[in-house]
């Protein structure tokens, strides 16, 4: 990856909102505070407790939250970094969003209206001989306020969405992938254009905390480790809304590569894909193709939503 592309990763949220929700503590609080010892320099630690508390009552009363969706003031009792119900009014939340769950294809993910997990047409008819996505797997439904929350977090810059994001995100990662876990976890890349336009990588903020979350579940280091350097974009591609199956196919023809650094890293490797919605697949599975010739063992998806109809998918 470029230099630019590692700068852009961490690209702070111009939304005060989003930027006051990632930080744990106040400003002042994090220069007296001393990671080695368990007491707090020139401050006891209820005083900084009461300190943050203090700040979070002030940010919400001179910058008040509103609704995403339709900009209604909500109420400053609720937490905002965790649910939905922090960032979009009852109105707009209307039933909240949909899991991912049961039937849907083991292979492409593709979601049944009811019976049991079955291999769809497409994934039937499929002559991939192996050298395919072995699965893919998402948190969330593509449907009501997820169709909502995703362009504002992609397209809108709402950072403060990743927060909630990454706790579906991560819990459907424990769900389908414990067990056989992968030793690279790898967001899809953007093109360098693209990526210096938006200001950062939606792929990988989905994932940025997983080690964290980990550590913290099983009070232990992952085995497995992201990968923002293996896999690069050359070829700027045009958005794939609103295009067809077909379309997005040819859209998306030779536009990954594996780096020099990657040539190493992912010989024999299972490679877990990361990208925010899957539609078609068709920027997974030439994501995946790429990886195949490079030298992957095999490769999985975990995205964020899945799309309800994924015509030729």
């Amino acid at each position: 990856m470029e230099t630019g592309d590692r700068n852009a990763y961490t690209r702070g949220n111009r939304d005060f909102r989003s930027s006051a929700s990632l930080l744990p503590v106040s400003v002042s609080c994090i220069r007296t505070f001393n990671p080695y010892s368990n007491k707090i320099m020139g401050l006891q630690l209820k005083d900084m407790i009461r300190e943050t508390r203090w700040v979070s009552v002030l940010g919400n009363f001179v910058f008040p939250a509103r609704c995403l969706k339709c900009g209604v003031f909500l109420d400053s009792g609720l937490r905002r970094d965790r649910s939905f119900e922090g960032v979009f009014c009852k109105s707009c939340l209307g039933g909240g969003a949909a899991i991912f769950q049961k039937p849907f294809c083991p292979r492409c993910g593709h979601l049944f209206e009811q019976g049991e997990n079955h291999l769809c047409e497409a994934c039937l008819k499929s002559k991939s001989a192996g050298k395919d996505i072995r699965q893919v797997r998402a948190a969330l439904k593509y449907k009501g306020i997820v169709q909502d929350a995703v362009p504002a977090f992609k397209y809108r810059s709402r950072l403060s969405l990743s927060r909630i994001f990454e706790v579906f995100m991560f819990q459907a990662f424990e769900a389908y992938f414990k067990d056989d876990e992968p030793d690279l976890i790898l967001p899809i890349p953007l093109h360098v254009r693209r990526l210096m336009k938006r200001g950062f990588n939606q792929a990988y903020v989905l994932v940025r905390h997983f080690p964290g979350l980990y550590q913290q579940q099983y009070n232990q280091f992952p085995a497995w480790k992201i990968d923002i350097t293996s896999l690069k974009r050359v070829v700027h591609t045009r958005p794939q809304t609103g295009f067809d199956a077909g379309a997005r196919k040819k859209n998306l023809k030779n536009a990954f590569q594996v780096t020099q650094k990657g040539k190493q890293q992912i010989q024999g490797k299972r490679i877990l894909l990361v990208d925010d919605v899957y539609t078609t697949g068709s920027t997974c599975k030439e994501a995946a193709k790429t990886l195949y010739r490079g030298g992957a063992d095999g490769v999985d998806v975990l995205v964020l939503a899945r799309a309800l109809k994924s015509s030729g998918h």
